[in-house]
């Protein structure tokens, strides 16, 4: 397998690496950022009298369900212009609603910026997966999970026997002593 990988033809080229670069940065901006990142910062929030408990959460929950539209919209709105050009537009989206929502201006300034993080944090989820793997040849992405599936070190290998343990445990209910017992 390794020496299939050291074919210069299965090589990455610098296009993939930074396809990959920058669809690791758009799923960091649109799952971690804009998405998750609001939770954490609810008590803070509620602490420093932006806004009410309720009004914070109700922010919350409007930034999930415009996730939601924008994961729905992101095709569709790829498909009428470029899909790179809705990408770079969604990552500039998100970035100015992090930078607006450091202002405590009003709820409505917040709800507004919210929902836009919201929508491109959705659309940024859907798009740059395939965006990616379009700069990506099929012989590579065949390759490349491969040879993470068949040369895992031995680290990977204990990590997956605790889980299917850890599974185990989950459906049948017994302790994990139960089942090292039962494997020896």
């Amino acid at each position: 397998m390794s020496s299939a990988i050291a074919n210069s033809s299965l090589a990455p080229s610098p296009d993939v690496w930074r396809a990959t670069v920058t669809g690791a940065c758009a799923s960091l901006i649109g799952i971690g950022l804009a998405r998750f990142a609001y939770t954490p910062l609810l008590p803070a929030i509620i602490d420093a009298h932006w806004f009410s408990a309720s009004a914070a959460t109700y922010l919350g929950a409007v930034n999930l369900g415009e996730y939601l539209a924008g994961a729905l919209a992101g095709g569709a709105m790829a498909r009428r212009t470029s899909a790179t050009l809705v990408l770079r537009a969604m990552m500039l989206v998100a970035t100015a609603s992090f930078a607006a929502c450091a202002i405590p201006v009003s709820f409505l300034w917040f709800l507004n910026w919210r929902f836009a993080a919201g929508v491109s944090g959705g659309g940024l989820m859907v798009l740059a997966a395939p965006i990616i793997l379009a700069h990506v040849p099929p012989i590579r992405e065949v390759t490349e999970t491969l040879e993470r599936v068949l040369h895992k070190p031995p680290e990977w290998t204990h990590v997956s026997v605790e889980d299917i343990d850890t599974d185990k445990l989950g459906f049948a209910g017994r302790t994990t002593s139960e089942l090292r017992k039962e494997r020896s």
